[in-house]
């Protein structure tokens, strides 16, 4: 069984990547692994159980973020490539420049193979996080690299929805380095070697 956070957010976060396959043409997705909720009453948390591994070339937006922690291991963020310079993530991963970023590859072991890597100029979080306490209230910010990314069939940036694009009642896509449990729960791994993703169903803001 997978856990996976939230680590890819696009909205995504994520990775998240919430956007409906028919908006992303590259994302063709087919008896993959998915995501069952109940949909008279929903369960909000901060993780998602189930999922599977990424295929080489299927997320090519992914990046993640090694966020040091003073006196813990570093922390992992994700995060969506949407320009040459900027990558889309949450806003609590609050990363100082100088941050390392590694794109182009599924794996999350640090000196990966093919992996290439990056430098955070700046972070900008929405200017209302954390506005109303500790909550997840606007967690989206944007990064600012250092230097144009490389971009090739393992790199390249996820296409945006318009303003006026409505997503409930279809499916979204989100992607992360979650922890592996064993069937009864433990943690195996707290962070997944291999890109992991899920598809869940999208509700509308006044569902949620």
């Amino acid at each position: 069984m997978l856990l996976l956070p939230l680590l890819a957010v696009f909205i995504g976060i994520a990775s998240s990547s919430l956007i409906p396959d028919q908006i992303i043409p590259a994302l063709t997705i087919k008896e993959e692994p998915t995501v069952s909720l109940n949909k008279t009453q929903p369960q909000p948390g901060n993780a998602i159980i189930g999922g599977g591994a990424a295929r080489e070339g299927q997320f090519p937006w992914q990046v993640m973020f090694r966020v040091p922690v003073p006196k813990e291991p570093e922390h992992l963020c994700g995060g969506s490539i949407i320009g040459d310079k900027w990558i889309l993530t949450a806003a609590h991963c609050n990363m100082a420049a100088g941050t390392e970023m590694t794109y182009g590859t599924l794996l999350s072991e640090k000196g990966a193979a093919n992996a290439l890597t990056a430098q955070v100029e700046a972070f900008i979080q929405h200017p209302l996080f954390g506005v109303h306490g500790a909550g997840e209230d606007h967690d989206i910010a944007v990064v600012k690299l250092t230097a144009p990314l490389q971009f090739s069939s393992a790199a390249s940036k996820i296409s945006l929805p318009n303003d006026n694009q409505q997503f409930s009642q279809h499916n979204g896509v989100v992607t992360g380095w979650g922890a592996h449990l064993d069937p009864n729960n433990n943690v195996v791994d707290e962070v997944s070697p291999t890109l992991q993703f899920a598809i869940v169903p999208l509700y509308s803001l006044a569902d949620c």
